[in-house]
């Protein structure tokens, strides 16, 4: 029989205190979870089949059009390749700005937070943030993540996702304030919640244009406003995790707009950003045939 792959995570425990729904999220398999999870990075921005392509149609043009021309070899074929592959990923840290606001470090949590959303809850990510950046080495603008849920249905849902990951020892970290108003500014500004949905439905896959049309132009004219979920995606060590890291979001007095799924995902690692670098290390790398 042939094996299963084992999911990159698992929701390990949850409670509910009415409209707000708190989840642990672990690693399905721990001892793999970096290689997959550059497996994840690299395939988010390098298609590497079609890049290879490319080249071997460049090269066979330039024998065809200037017969003194030397044929291109294989190692410069994979030359070319380990190339642009480093080109389209974020750059490996060289000390010019903080460990924390590193684009390996976001990038790799706003990839994390996607395939949690997908795998553990079942939601359609029909955009990347991470796919669509114009310069690799900057922070993505925007909502981390936004996703799709009950999507067969005519009242769809939208999970609109904030990611933060901190190893402070303090708890909560305050990176959960800071999720807490992007996540309130979001959905109680109307130009905000306009300009997401509109950018949904210019960089979505093909086989989700329809409905991220439909939803974007039935908001536009104020005669649909789509069931919102706003997931908060902590990103947390087994050794800083603590019980009171949901912060704002469990404190009775405040009010939130919208129904509140917090995530906390929790990685066995001494080090978010070392961990951050070695995933995108691993990255770097071609992948087999």
């Amino acid at each position: 029989m042939e094996e299963v792959a084992r999911p990159l995570f698992i929701l390990h425990s949850e409670d509910s205190q009415g409209w707000r729904r708190f989840c642990r999220v672990i690693p399905g398999d721990p001892a793999g979870l970096a290689a997959s999870l550059a497996a994840q990075g690299r395939g988010t921005c390098f298609d590497q089949r079609a890049a290879e392509r490319r080249l071997r149609e460049a090269a066979a043009e330039l024998t065809l059009f200037d017969s003194s021309a030397l044929p291109v070899t294989e190692p410069e074929i994979q030359s070319a390749l380990e190339e642009e592959l480093r080109a389209v990923l974020p750059a490996e840290w060289s000390g010019g700005r903080p460990r924390q606001t590193d684009p390996q470090r976001s990038e790799l949590a706003e990839i994390i937070a996607a395939v949690v959303m997908s795998e553990v809850f079942g939601t359609v990510v029909p955009a990347s943030r991470i796919a669509h950046k114009e310069i690799p080495d900057q922070q993505t603008r925007g909502v981390d993540v936004i996703g799709l849920e009950n999507i067969e249905n005519p009242q769809m849902t939208l999970i609109i996702a904030e990611v933060k990951g901190s190893c402070e020892a303090k708890s909560p970290p305050g990176v959960v304030d800071g999720m807490a108003t992007k996540l309130a500014a979001v959905t109680t500004d109307r130009r905000q919640l306009t300009q997401e949905l509109i950018w949904l439905r210019d960089y979505c896959d093909d086989e989700y244009a329809e409905v991220c049309a439909r939803i974007c132009a039935r908001y536009l004219l104020c005669r649909s406003t789509p069931e919102i979920i706003l997931t908060p995606i902590l990103l947390r060590t087994t050794n800083t995790e603590r019980s009171a890291d949901r912060g704002k979001f469990a404190e009775e007095n405040e009010d939130f707009d919208y129904p509140i799924r917090f995530v906390s995902v929790i990685v066995d690692a001494e080090d978010l950003f070392d961990f951050a670098v070695a995933v995108y290390r691993e990255a770097r790398r071609l992948a087999g045939p």
